[in-house]
């Protein structure tokens, strides 16, 4: 009976176990195919903006295809520093460290191609990444949007008027008291 009841406790905890990492599973493949890996848009966006309705497929494969960056990335270890065009230098810089030697802070080269060894950051700046926009739905904002952002033009016209409007009226009181404006 005790052994039973034991069996009964382990067989619990391997299903919630299974459970769990099933949920997981699951959870990790919505993220994936529900999201672009490299903006963080969701895949509702980009197919309501198609007119073919496959926005999303189109999206990740040619805006923003991940394996695109990780070559990009792959490119610019393999590249020589002094080669680098204006924005290579800058993901460069956000991404990579040249490797330098412990004793005599020079860079350290690569016996069998002469260039220099770079590696990853490993606290990267990706700041140069897409996140949050796509070109693809540039000019393409809905009338929520659209209307949100009259409505703060607005508000912003609106505060500017005010701040002209309340500066005058304390300078007529500084003045009514004697005292000079500012």
């Amino acid at each position: 009976m005790v052994t039973t009841i034991l069996m009964n406790i382990i067989f619990g905890i391997i299903i919630d176990t299974f459970a769990e990492l099933r949920e997981r599973k699951e959870h990790t493949e919505s993220l994936i195919s529900g999201k672009c890996f490299i903006c963080g848009i969701d895949r509702f966006i980009f197919d309501q903006a198609s007119a073919g309705g496959n926005g999303f497929e189109n999206h990740v494969s040619q805006d923003h295809n991940m394996w695109r960056y990780l070559f990009f990335h792959v490119y610019l270890m393999e590249r020589d520093f002094d080669d680098y065009s204006g924005g290579e230098s800058y993901v460069s810089e956000k991404t990579l460290q040249l490797v330098k030697d412990a004793d005599t802070h020079e860079t350290v080269m690569d016996i069998d191609t002469g260039r220099e060894l770079k590696i990853s950051k490993q606290q990267q700046d990706l700041l140069w990444f897409p996140q949050r926009d796509a070109m693809c739905l540039a000019g393409q904002g809905s009338s929520e949007d659209q209307a949100l952002a009259e409505q703060l033009e607005g508000l912003e016209r609106n505060s500017a008027v005010a701040v002209v409007q309340l500066t005058a009226k304390m300078d007529s009181i500084l003045a009514a008291r004697g005292q000079t404006p500012t």
